[in-house]
């Protein structure tokens, strides 16, 4: 057996290198700075500026700023007054230099430091005593307006060259305003029940127990998708408004059938994680609207101390059905108008 072929092969990797002069202490002193420079955020370079996903703010420790900001321009530009002629050397603004960059979403602050007296000034882009909405709850709001989510906002804001805020920081605004309008819109339907059942009792229309009857115009929806089997949506709502004053009495009603947490975690047969769960229906997308509208009926009593006496909707069989069979000491008329196929279903 040949000698040479019984030696162990080194790869290039393990091969002894060249000595290049320096100590263990140097390469690790120079290993720790190529390590921080890659984890430094700088703004040099905005395009490659990524997003840090559960860090609420962000520290840019560079004197030159690139790219644009949304700002509060009267109160940006009264704090740079203030600072202006200051300390006892009656330093002036073109003393300070920019420090860092301070950001917490889309609100930021710039980080002054004076090169004469060493004081140091924090310039915020709004004020955040203000009684008006913030940047970051008006940014998420408005997305929220016109259906988008985060990806949305961040092409937006890619465009505009405008750093953008982390996810964690969209999701808790988000979650803020959704809860603010979930308690908005309770109270809002709550006000038209009330003026509706001060209409009613005014035109007399009451049963003998002295309950306010009323007449209500209700239709449901789910959205069509262009992919997947069947094309329904897995979410849909039901929005029921009064006759006489034609404000919306119950309902903003949505029925969910599936939440991607909880989808996840059944297919890999693990407990989900502690969330807000909204999946509140197992049924198909077609009969969402009848279960909304059939709440809606059973529990007009106990939210609103009203009676939907009249139903006007199309002419959903499983609406009728569903709403009639609860009801068996009821009396049941059904009209059909002859125009548009409309029903109106009335409790006698």
């Amino acid at each position: 057996m040949d000698r040479r072929s019984s030696k162990k092969r080194l790869y290039p990797s393990a091969r002894r290198k060249k000595r290049t002069g320096q100590s263990f202490a140097e390469w690790r002193e120079k290993m720790k700075s190529k390590r921080r420079c890659l984890e430094e955020i700088s703004t040099d370079k905005p395009a490659e500026t990524p997003c840090v996903s559960g860090v609420s703010y962000q520290t840019l420790k560079d004197s030159t700023l690139i790219g644009r900001r949304i700002i509060d321009i009267g109160y940006f530009f009264n704090r740079l007054r203030e600072i202006d002629n200051h300390g006892p050397f009656n330093c002036s603004l073109s003393n300070m230099t920019i420090v860092s960059e301070v950001r917490k979403g889309l609100r930021i602050g710039i980080e002054l430091k004076c090169n004469m007296c060493f004081i140091t000034e924090i310039v915020w882009s709004e004020n955040p005593d203000s009684d008006k909405m913030p940047i970051n709850t008006a940014a998420v709001s408005g997305i929220m307006t016109i259906g988008g989510g985060y990806s949305n906002l961040e092409d937006i804001l890619s465009a505009l060259d405008i750093p953008s805020m982390t996810s964690h920081t969209f999701q808790k605004e988000h979650d803020r305003i959704s809860a603010a309008w979930e308690e908005t819109a309770a109270k809002e339907k709550h006000n038209a029940a009330m003026e509706e059942k001060r209409l009613a009792i005014e035109a007399g229309e009451i049963d003998a127990d002295g309950i306010p009857l009323l007449t209500v115009v209700a239709d449901g929806s789910w959205t069509k998708r262009s992919y997947r089997t069947n094309y329904s949506s897995l979410s849909g709502a039901v929005c029921c408004n009064s006759r006489i004053s034609n404000e919306e009495s119950f309902i903003s009603g949505s029925a969910k059938q599936i939440l991607l947490l909880c989808f996840k975690a059944s297919k890999l047969k693990i407990s989900p994680n502690k969330h807000r769960c909204c999946k509140n229906w197992c049924g198909s997308s077609s009969g969402m609207e009848a279960d909304i509208i059939k709440e809606g009926f059973q529990n007009s009593i106990s939210m609103y101390g009203v009676k939907y006496a009249k139903l006007v909707a199309d002419g959903d069989s499983n609406v009728y059905k569903m709403i009639r069979d609860p009801m068996t000491s009821c009396k049941w008329k059904k009209l059909n108008a002859t125009i548009i196929s409309t029903g109106t279903f009335a409790i006698n």
